[in-house]
């Protein structure tokens, strides 16, 4: 399939009577769109806050639904409190308040925001340095706007952890794969006691990074299966991660959002396979390894693991790559990864900083491929046999 390749995304790239995803990835971060078959439309995740409050310019997103007319929002959602991926929601359900038809969060309660903010400062979450004032004042304004829209959507105001079923709606189901129950218990606990130091004068101890429990999403309309993976990591040590999935991921997956940016220790090998997905989306951090500068995900060789079997790998804003020399070692196969319609890996220089640069995919309910967009810069890589030289 010959893919679009338009400067932007707009409402035919996202076309109703399909299942239909939206990932932008400008460089930091990703937020998806979602439009079900009946032309309803989600939100899940936001990269940026807009440049523009009022008009919404800078956020890809609210530039999107504006150019769809969404007059509501059936749900938004946040996987989990990284600013690469919070920062545009507040903005968003500000604009949306009172049209949002269901939320779902991560499993960190709303009656804690102060104690929140205070906790992502203290603990470095994630291991990234401490937040400056407008990445903590969106997280503030995210946890308000959520608060408010739970007196309005009732019921539908849900924790997604794992086994949960979010939406049944014209055909359409969505659930929570992920996080385990008692990863969530940790997380809790951990939690619990940085608010008791805090509140007693002390310096909490270094957190549970919030990836340990980020929310995964599973889409399923007839056939058809898109996994929406968060920044979820695998299983290690007392972590359960994607092992609680096994079990509720049956059969093909055509389409996977990687989770934390197609990194090392997001890959479950087992899973994959079940799923044995056509196109793979990968949103950069930080720029990736630009030109070996730093080990950002994704890193060239777990790109080319992913193309073994049958599967594309879109990315929404390419890292600058200079070479694919780990590729072999990687894979093990005589191989190197193409672009698809561009002219050769690694002569391709993107602009860094396009928020339009995205990844939009179509599939009707038989799990057929009908479109793939690729939006700025995005890319589309596959593998093919490299010719022999001596």
């Amino acid at each position: 399939m010959v893919p679009l390749r338009p400067t932007r995304l707009s409402a035919e790239h996202l076309p109703k009577g399909t299942l239909s995803i939206a990932v932008f990835g400008p460089g930091k971060g990703e937020a998806i769109v979602v439009r079900l078959p009946d032309g309803s439309v989600g939100v899940v995740d936001g990269c940026r806050e807009p440049k523009d409050t009022e008009t919404g310019r800078g956020d890809p997103v609210r530039e999107l639904l504006d150019r769809i007319k969404c007059p509501e929002l059936a749900f938004v959602c946040l996987t989990h409190p990284h600013d690469d991926h919070y920062a545009g929601l507040g903005r968003l359900l500000e604009r949306w308040e009172g049209k949002v038809r269901a939320v779902w969060k991560p499993p960190y309660s709303a009656r804690y925001a102060e104690a929140l903010l205070e906790y992502q400062r203290l603990t470095r979450a994630g291991g990234e340095d401490l937040p400056d004032e407008e990445v903590v004042g969106g997280l503030k304004r995210l946890i308000n706007q959520m608060t408010k829209a739970r007196d309005v959507v009732g019921e539908h105001f849900k924790t997604a952890v794992a086994n949960r079923r979010l939406l049944d709606h014209a055909e359409t189901s969505i659930w929570s794969v992920g996080p385990a129950d008692a990863d969530v218990d940790r997380a809790e606990q951990d939690l619990i006691r940085s608010i008791d130091d805090l509140v007693n004068g002390k310096k909490a101890a270094r957190g549970i990074d919030p990836n340990l429990t980020s929310s995964a999403l599973l889409l399923r309309w007839g056939k058809t299966g898109i996994l929406l993976a968060g920044d979820l990591l695998r299983a290690e040590g007392r972590h359960i991660g994607w092992k609680v999935a096994h079990d509720s991921i049956q059969g093909p997956v055509q389409v996977v959002n990687l989770a934390h940016h197609a990194s090392e220790e997001a890959h479950d090998e087992k899973l994959w396979a079940t799923m044995a997905p056509k196109l793979g989306i990968v949103t950069p951090f930080r720029m990736a390894a630009t030109e070996g500068k730093s080990n950002h995900p994704p890193r060239p060789e777990m790109i080319a693991r992913l193309l073994q079997d049958d599967c594309q790998i879109a990315i929404t804003t390419p890292p600058r790559w200079t070479d694919w020399q780990n590729v072999r070692k990687s894979t093990g196969k005589s191989a190197a990864p193409k672009v698809v319609g561009r002219s050769g890996v690694g002569s391709y220089h993107p602009t860094e900083g396009r928020h339009e640069n995205a990844v939009a995919v179509s599939l009707d309910q038989n799990g057929n491929i009908l479109q793939v967009v690729l939006a700025g810069d995005a890319d589309l890589y596959e593998l093919t046999p490299e010719v022999a030289t001596s």
